[in-house]
């Protein structure tokens, strides 16, 4: 299958690591932000409640489940 004709994504909440201090981070930072399968989101666009309610909303389902 052919990630260009996949049409869904994992969102990845993060920060944007320091290109100096962490070019490790950064360069795989880089490549999550440019992925059509990955829709990365700065931690400071999202409050804790907003994306509670917005994957109740949407049947967002993470990742990882809890144990």
């Amino acid at each position: 299958m052919s990630f260009s004709k996949i049409n869904w994504y994992y969102f990845v909440i993060g920060k944007e690591p320091n290109k100096n201090s962490h070019p490790k981070a950064h360069l795989v930072w880089e490549q999550i932000y440019q992925s059509s399968v990955f829709k990365f989101v700065d931690d400071k666009e999202v409050s804790s409640l907003s994306l509670s309610q917005y994957m109740e909303e949407h049947e967002v389902q993470p990742y990882y489940p809890k144990d």
